[in-house]
């Protein structure tokens, strides 16, 4: 027969179970900072002449479709699929 395991597991504390630890090399920002990244890369796009198109964006908590006129690349980094054309 095989032997029962009679020790307890070790609990963690409520202050250990709120931290979450820190990712490694992530950067600190603010929405607003992050968000004027993102404009400044799709004007920076839009100059260059990079064609853009429609790319569909499925909401993770409802499933919906949004459609985002944006170039492929940005698209594909967004994990939406680009079908190109008018929104």
């Amino acid at each position: 027969m095989a032997a029962k395991k009679t020790g307890k597991k070790a609990k963690k504390t409520a202050q250990a179970k709120r931290t979450k630890p820190s990712a490694k090399g992530a950067q600190s920002m603010t929405l607003r900072k992050f968000l004027d990244s993102v404009h400044e890369h799709a004007m920076a796009k839009e100059e260059a002449g990079t064609p853009t198109g429609a790319c569909l964006l499925t909401d993770p908590q409802s499933g919906q479709s949004t459609c985002v006129l944006t170039d492929q690349a940005s698209c594909k980094a967004l994990g939406g699929k680009f079908i190109g054309g008018p929104c």
